[in-house]
């Protein structure tokens, strides 16, 4: 009896201590195998904007449109005609939306005695809308990146028509570099909106 009550015993813990190592390999392969964080990024800050007019008024910036092969979280690059997702580099939020604030921000310093702000925002209409349309936003890490954009201004007393511009800078080796690249074309994008709207007053 006493003989039969250690074996059934020692069967049992074996099993038991089966089952545990199963358990801790297949946990240990779920941790090992877990994708890493993506890195998130921003547009960067224009701090060498210098004023291209002191003009007074208001101006509304309407939300930039983006082709939806890069309206996504991940960042886009292209090789020819192939779409390169970056699923562990992405923008911190939607492009649009970061490219508007970046025009706000960057039309307000070049022409710091007017009041840039959203369209949407909740106040009177402003003496000068903008609209922006992003045709292309291309480039490979390590080649150059491509933006061709069209803007209209409108304003209480002439207008812009749609006026399609292009540019170009080093995409860099990284996705930070990248998105500073990015950045630095926005800013001539909204270096020339600004003289469009001096022009305007």
């Amino acid at each position: 009896m006493s003989k039969c009550y250690l074996l059934l015993w020692s069967t049992c813990l074996n099993r038991v201590v089966r089952s545990f190592v199963l358990l801790l390999v297949v946990a240990l392969g779920a941790c090992t195998g877990r994708s890493p964080q993506p890195t998130y990024y921003t547009l960067a800050a224009n701090n060498d904007a210098v004023a291209v007019s002191q003009m007074t008024g208001a101006v509304d910036v309407a939300r930039v449109r983006i082709p939806e092969y890069i309206d996504r979280p991940q960042m886009v690059t292209t090789s020819g005609v192939q779409v390169n997702l970056a699923q562990d580099n992405r923008w911190a939020e939607g492009l649009a939306p970061m490219m508007q604030r970046k025009l706000i921000q960057n039309i307000g310093a070049y022409l710091p005695r007017t009041t840039v702000k959203d369209a949407n925002f909740a106040a009177p209409a402003g003496d000068y809308a903008v609209f922006v349309e992003i045709y292309e936003l291309n480039g490979q890490l390590g080649d150059m990146a491509r933006m061709v954009a069209a803007y209209s201004i409108t304003g209480l007393a002439s207008s812009i028509k749609p006026r399609t511009v292009q540019y170009s800078a080093p995409a860099g080796d990284t996705y930070d570099q990248y998105a500073i690249s990015v950045s630095q074309m926005m800013d001539k994008l909204s270096r020339d909106i600004s003289n469009d709207i001096a022009t305007l007053n």
